[in-house]
C-alpha cells in the first residue's frame, strides 16, 4: 500500500474518493433504459435496497465482528444507530418522496437546497467517518472500508438517479444528485 499519501488525512480523503466514485456508476446504471414505467421503479429499489443490505452485513459487520468481537460491534453499530436518529430528528431535511422533515420553524426558512444537502450530510457522514478512521489503522483497512462501502453505494447510486429520471427530469440532474 506504499501508493497512498502517508498523511493520514490525505489518504483518507483519497480513499473517500471510491465509494463516490462508486455512487456516480451506479447513478450512471440508473440511467440506462429508463423508460418511465412505475412498476420498473418498484423493483429497482427493492433490488437496490436488498444489494445494499446484504453488502453492509457481508463487507462491513462480519469483518469488524472477527477484528473486534460481538459485543464491541455491537455497541458500535448501535451507537451510529442512535447518532443517526438524533441527526435525523435535529437537523432539517428533505426526502424526495416523503417531503420536508424536521422542526416546523425552520421549513419555511431554509431553501430546497439546504433541505437536500442536510439529508446528503446526514447519510454520508457515518461513511466518511468509517473510511476515514479505518484509513488510520492502515492503509490496508481503509481501502477495504472504502471498498466495501463504496459496493453498497453503487445500488445506492441507483436508487438516487432512477426516480428522478423516472419522474421525467433530466439525465444530467439524476447524475448530479445521485453523485453527491
Amino acid at each position: 500500500m506504499n501508493e497512498l499519501p502517508e498523511n493520514i488525512v490525505l489518504r483518507a480523503l483519497v480513499l473517500g474518493l471510491i465509494p463516490a466514485l462508486m455512487t456516480s456508476l451506479g447513478g450512471l446504471a440508473g440511467l440506462i433504459g429508463v423508460r418511465g414505467r412505475e412498476e420498473h421503479l418498484d423493483v429497482g429499489l427493492g433490488f437496490s435496497a436488498g444489494v445494499m443490505v446484504v453488502a453492509s452485513f457481508t463487507s462491513l459487520l462480519l469483518p469488524a465482528i472477527e477484528l473486534g468481537g460481538v459485543s464491541l460491534v455491537t455497541v458500535g453499530f448501535l451507537a451510529g444507530v442512535a447518532l443517526i436518529v438524533l441527526l435525523d430528528r435535529i437537523i432539517p431535511h428533505e426526502h424526495l418522496l416523503k417531503g420536508y422533515e424536521g422542526p416546523l420553524f425552520m421549513r419555511d426558512r431554509m431553501k430546497h437546497v439546504w433541505l437536500v444537502t442536510m439529508a446528503i450530510l446526514i447519510h454520508n457522514l457515518p461513511e466518511g467517518l468509517a473510511v476515514g478512521s479505518s484509513s488510520v489503522v492502515s492503509s490496508s483497512v481503509g481501502l477495504a472500508t472504502a471498498i466495501a462501502i463504496g459496493i453498497q453505494d453503487i445500488p445506492e447510486g441507483f436508487a438516487v438517479s432512477f426516480p428522478i429520471a423516472i419522474a421525467g427530469k433530466s439525465k444530467k440532474r439524476a447524475l448530479g444528485i445521485s453523485a453527491l
